[in-house]
């Protein structure tokens, strides 16, 4: 049977095939690929690197080679130091970068000058980046607990928040700016003035997902309003925002004349009083447990979201997963009532407590 074993000819396969194999390396394999023959460090073309993903191709902490104990500090350095490398190399081939993710703290353990912020700002230079299509970043994800420095007091977790938050807001103004064909962007957002400045430079957005940073924050009608009229070519939003309810309850107004698909199923506390979007053709929403004190439904007054919607977006088709029957803005059939029961805070579909 070992004899009989025959094995696949790789060297014998055309370029563009190895190439292509090569690409669905992560980073580490692929460094190491480069370094088995002359060949095989020629094919690692810009092609091949299209994607860098630091979430997970590089680790989080050190290689297995490290010579070094086990410890927070130590660890984290290495790890710094490995993506400062990995740029410098990049920034060598000059890859075609189509695909950047990210997933780590931005802060560093000692808050010294060689964190992991500064390396990717120091990487991201503009001929890496003129290219790039879809962004994933989440930066304000914690450490793994072997790289956490031990428990913070509560005046010092708030310090490291706005810290970070100073951070992500002075690197988002840079980053926005050598990014001029992104199309997709995922992201934490603060609804501060500077980050919305720095989100509607993305003129080619076309999908964005902002996720909530804390737990309960504020939201500006004018923020809103602003970054729907200066993104003219986006088409599907995804929202997440949890605001202050019960007597602080604030409808809002949504117009865009490209979105074509909205989502604010994860956000809390965000209802709508008129929408303007000609385009709109699914929307996913859902009714949550309000943030604030309670509010019996006979002081709520809030429009139908049929009303809203019958008026506001006339070429809807689908509300959650119900696709809406031609007839819909005319006459609330069963299936659309069991629908605005479940997601609607008018006086009508809530007949109860908020809570």
């Amino acid at each position: 049977m070992e004899e009989a074993r025959q094995y696949f000819p790789f060297e014998m396969l055309p370029d563009l095939c190895k190439q292509k194999i090569f690409s669905y390396l992560n980073a580490v394999d692929k460094g190491h690929s480069a370094q088995v023959c002359t060949n095989w460090r020629d094919l690692m073309s810009s092609s091949v690197w299209d994607t860098i993903d630091l979430s997970s191709d590089l680790g989080f902490g050190c290689l297995p080679s490290a010579n070094h104990s086990v410890d927070g500090k130590e660890c984290h350095e290495c790890y710094c130091k490995r993506v400062n490398d990995f740029f410098i190399y990049l920034n060598r081939i000059q890859p075609t970068i189509r695909r950047l993710d990210f997933y780590f703290d931005i802060g560093d353990i000692n808050n010294n000058s060689n964190n992991y912020l500064d390396n990717i700002q120091r990487g991201l230079i503009p001929s890496l980046c003129k290219h790039l299509r879809y962004v994933r970043v989440n930066w304000k994800d914690s450490r793994d607990r072997w790289l956490d420095p031990g428990h913070q007091p509560d005046q010092d977790a708030v310090y490291s928040y706005k810290l970070h938050l100073r951070r992500f807001t002075h690197f988002f103004e840079y980053f926005t700016t050598i990014v001029p064909s992104l199309t997709t962007l995922i992201l934490p957002f603060d609804w501060n003035q500077k980050t919305i400045q720095s989100l509607t430079r993305l003129k080619s957005l076309q999908s964005l997902v902002l996720k909530r940073v804390v737990c309960s924050q504020s939201l500006m009608q004018s923020h809103l309003d602003l970054v729907l009229s200066e993104l003219p070519s986006l088409k599907q939003l995804l929202l997440e925002v949890w605001l202050p309810s019960g007597d602080g309850l604030i409808p809002y107004t949504l117009k865009s004349d490209s979105l074509e698909n909205l989502d604010i199923s994860e956000s809390h506390g965000l209802y709508l009083n008129h929408v303007d979007m000609p385009h709109l053709k699914g929307i996913r929403i859902a009714r949550h447990i309000l943030h604030g004190p309670l509010k019996t439904f006979n002081r709520l007054n809030l429009p139908c979201l049929h009303y809203v919607l019958s008026n506001g977006a006339p070429a809807l088709s689908k509300i959650n997963d119900h696709y809406l029957q031609p007839n819909w803005r005319h006459e609330i059939y069963v299936t659309l009532e069991e629908v605005l029961r479940a997601v609607c805070s008018c006086r009508n579909h809530l007949t109860d407590l908020i809570v």
